[in-house]
């Protein structure tokens, strides 16, 4: 039987600024993250060979009792209509 610890090491990389692609913009307001929220963030391809139903689903299964903590799904795919049907009406699911 196969155990999975959610003590896993998490790394942050931050992106760097490339000065030549002109100033940063403002965000679209429903993307910029409210106050005192943690946020995992997914940004690529929602397709069906992403397996992103299963990966969203063990991503809130970690998050169970954390409501500081959202998933940020950032993209497009074949997956996103049924994402938004499981998730669309969770508060933790952006």
């Amino acid at each position: 039987m196969c155990s999975i610890s959610l003590d896993l090491p998490i790394r942050v990389v931050n992106n760097f600024v490339l000065d030549s692609h002109g100033g940063g913009g403002t965000p679209p307001l429903e993307l910029i993250k409210p106050e005192g929220r943690r946020r995992v963030i997914f940004a690529g391809n929602l397709g069906r060979f992403q397996n992103m139903e299963l990966l969203v689903e063990g991503v809130m299964q970690a998050l169970k009792g954390r409501e500081d903590t959202e998933l940020l799904l950032l993209g497009d795919g074949d997956a996103l209509p049924a994402l938004k049907a499981r998730w669309g009406n969770d508060p933790q699911v952006v």
